[in-house]
């Protein structure tokens, strides 16, 4: 336990010494540890087909890139590409990656991504009920990725790949993760 608090330290510095303020770190104290709720039924694009009831999968560590329709939707779903890596460091690692969109009007975001034909899966919620009941989520981009254990309990968040310290801490909490099991 002394371990994850100390990551989380680490983890906190790296955001707030990586041009944050201290908002921010008080915004990562306040979403770690918390459980996530995913709605029971969202729409699923993979290779280009669209499933209208879909599970988010559980039971097992994912990360959530979590993109909201406050921001251009369209935009953020031509843009996926930019994740790549992300989503490559996350399989290697038996980390499953869960791309998510929560809003109310997400339409454009699924057209593009339909068009765009993206090797992964890519959820929506379309209501943003997930947004609704997971009221502590930041708001904040830098804060929108973020890796759940098998409880959906947040144990890392930021972006493991925007720098070594992030990766390092990262690699840190999942390894913590597969030696509790």
């Amino acid at each position: 336990m002394r371990r994850i608090q100390n990551i989380i330290a680490i983890v906190a510095a790296c955001l707030l010494f990586s041009n944050c303020d201290y908002v921010l770190g008080l915004q990562v104290q306040r979403m770690y540890g918390k459980k996530v709720t995913f709605p029971y039924i969202v729409s699923q694009i993979f290779y280009g087909e669209l499933k209208e009831d879909a599970e988010v999968p559980s039971g097992m560590k994912r990360m959530v890139l979590l993109f909201e329709d406050r921001n251009c939707s369209r935009c953020q779903a031509s843009r996926l590409y930019e994740f790549y890596d992300l989503i490559d460091s996350c399989q290697n690692r038996s980390i499953l990656p869960i791309v998510l969109f929560s809003g109310e009007s997400l339409a454009a975001a699924q057209d593009e991504v339909l068009v765009q034909d993206y090797p992964f899966p890519v959820y929506f919620d379309e209501g943003g009920l997930f947004l609704k009941r997971n009221p502590y989520l930041s708001k904040n981009r830098r804060l929108c990725y973020f890796l759940i254990d098998e409880q959906d309990t947040i144990k890392f968040i930021g972006n493991p790949i925007q720098s070594t310290a992030m990766l390092s801490a990262f690699d840190s909490i999942v390894l913590n993760l597969s030696d509790n099991r």
